[in-house]
């Protein structure tokens, strides 16, 4: 069964999207900053590269285009993203598996990840799950 329609989200959910995506903005004008900072050009150390500065845009994308729960898609892998619909494979009951077709803006922002991807998670970080999971948003959220 596919529910098709037009989703409008409200203000508040525009105003969350926009304030994740000034989050990475801000995290590459600080890496922006540092390359001409002293340290840079005075001393030659290399600022560390940001490793993924839209990681809390992209992931309530995902979470509030698709509706999924945030422990279904932390540990989302790129295999579970085909025919232009995410597959929730597990959770709680059998109508937790399912199938979610991506939106347009959804499906932008995975192309961009995965044309970047060195992992097997959509959501890569440097945990012990090696996946984003509820205390590695604290931070930059």
């Amino acid at each position: 069964m596919r529910i098709t329609g037009t989703r409008v989200l409200t203000e508040e959910e525009s105003n969350y999207l926009q304030g994740a995506t000034a989050i990475g903005n801000g995290i590459e004008e600080a890496y922006q900053w540092a390359l001409s900072g002293i340290r840079a050009t005075m001393r030659s150390e290399e600022p560390i590269r940001p490793e993924d500065p839209f990681l809390v845009r992209d992931a309530t994308a995902v979470l509030m285009d698709c509706g999924l729960r945030p422990d279904e898609c932390f540990p989302l892998r790129w295999e579970y993203i085909r025919e232009n619909a995410v597959h929730v494979p597990s959770g709680k009951t059998e109508n937790a598996r399912r199938t979610i077709p991506l939106t347009p803006r959804v499906a932008a922002f995975l192309e961009m990840r995965r044309d970047m991807a060195t992992s097997e998670w959509m959501f890569p970080t440097p945990t012990t799950s090696g996946h984003i999971e509820k205390s590695t948003l604290k931070k930059p959220h």
